[in-house]
């Protein structure tokens, strides 16, 4: 039995999306995602204008992986998946190529939500993509009031309503470069367009938002 195999065995690797053992095995290095989790994971470049000046890049199409992902990352502790998914944003915007230098700016969450989790996904999310950009260390300029609860599970004019004005910046990016937004999802694109009027109250500078996937929002005819 070759070591693989054998340490496959004894210490099973889990997928990050399904919770199954994976049947791929890869040398030392311990998988990811099982081979069906793997297949459904629908890569593929989106760009697409949120509004004027507000363009979203995302390394995957809407499906089930992608977004138990990123339900295990943020509820589950489940943060084996990072580096995959910050390897397909960097991937993502080094083929969108915009003008450096690059400033990543995550999407805050409110204090009280955060010292819950423990952690920003979004956060973790830049903070990666920085390092194997070459980029400098995220910025921390943007705040999110605690007002309004959670965004998932509400409609896109509710997402809205309760969006505008949640956010603000401490501080002004710099002048010289690109502006990117980090999220992990995006639905309605509610909460990226707040940031960015947040961060550019004119809205003439155009901002780039990096996201893992454009999910449908709910009641969407996407959703079926």
């Amino acid at each position: 039995m070759r070591l693989g195999e054998l340490l496959a065995a004894c210490l099973p690797s889990l997928c990050h999306a399904c919770g199954e053992p994976v049947e791929r095995w890869g040398g030392l290095r311990f998988a990811t995602l099982c081979a069906r989790c793997d297949d459904a994971l629908l890569r593929g470049d989106a760009t697409l204008a949120l509004e004027p000046g507000l363009t979203l890049l995302a390394p995957f199409a809407p499906g089930p992986t992608v977004q138990a992902l990123v339900k295990g990352l943020k509820y589950g502790g489940r943060d084996g998946a990072l580096p995959l998914l910050a390897d397909a944003l960097a991937a993502r915007l080094r083929r969108a190529a915009p003008p450096r230098p690059w400033w990543l700016q995550p999407v805050p969450l409110p204090l009280p939500r955060r010292l819950r989790r423990g952690f920003n996904q979004s956060a973790l999310l830049a903070a990666a993509v920085a390092s194997r950009c070459g980029a400098a260390d995220p910025l921390a300029l943007l705040r999110r009031r605690a007002l309004s609860g959670r965004q998932a599970g509400r409609g896109r004019e509710e997402r809205l309503a309760r969006a505008a004005g949640e956010y603000f910046a401490r501080g002004a990016p710099p002048a010289e470069g690109t502006l990117i937004l980090v999220d992990d999802l995006c639905t309605t694109g509610a909460t990226l367009r707040a940031c960015r009027a947040a961060l550019d109250p004119s809205l003439e500078r155009h901002v780039l938002a990096l996201v893992l996937a454009r999910i449908p929002p709910p009641g969407s005819p996407l959703t079926g």
